[in-house]
């Protein structure tokens, strides 16, 4: 498992999203609940969730549309 911050520079037209801490089991996992914390934020129900954990960055595809940016930042590794 690994924890990580998730930093929102926004989601849709929202630009105050609280951080999130997220405890995960690998990027698809990651993914996933950053796609249900954007979820309620964002119009569009069909959108997708792209991640770089290498470089810390991501932001949300929503067709022609960047639907939101944010930071993953590591936060601690634990031994499955």
């Amino acid at each position: 498992m690994t924890h990580y911050l998730v930093e929102f520079q926004r989601i849709g037209r929202t630009h105050t999203v609280p951080p999130s801490t997220l405890t995960v089991v690998g990027e698809a996992d990651l993914c996933r609940q950053i796609r249900a914390i954007a979820r309620p934020f964002l119009r569009s129900r069909d959108f997708d969730v792209c991640v770089d954990t290498e470089t810390g960055k991501g932001f949300l595809a929503c067709g022609m549309h960047n639907g939101g940016e944010f930071t993953v930042s590591e936060i601690r590794r634990e031994a499955a």
